[in-house]
């Protein structure tokens, strides 16, 4: 529906596309605690964040001005 992968986890890259904004706006949000996030990847990837889909989708019903009904 929402053009979503169907995983668990997004890159900042993923969260920074939905949410119309730049990669490093993405880590800020991280950073502030306002996006939860963990490290993971392989050898190689240990810096790589990942944020649950369910963060992305908390931090955008918390901070949306929109006016949406379920």
């Amino acid at each position: 529906p929402l053009g979503l992968p169907h995983k668990h986890f997004l890159s900042v890259k993923e969260v920074a596309e939905l949410l119309g904004c730049h990669p490093q706006a993405v880590r800020r949000l991280i950073w502030s605690g306002k996006l939860e996030a963990i490290r993971g990847g392989k050898r190689g990837l240990a810096h790589k964040m990942l944020i649950p889909i369910g963060s992305v989708l908390a931090y955008f019903i918390k901070y949306s001005s929109l006016n949406v009904e379920l």
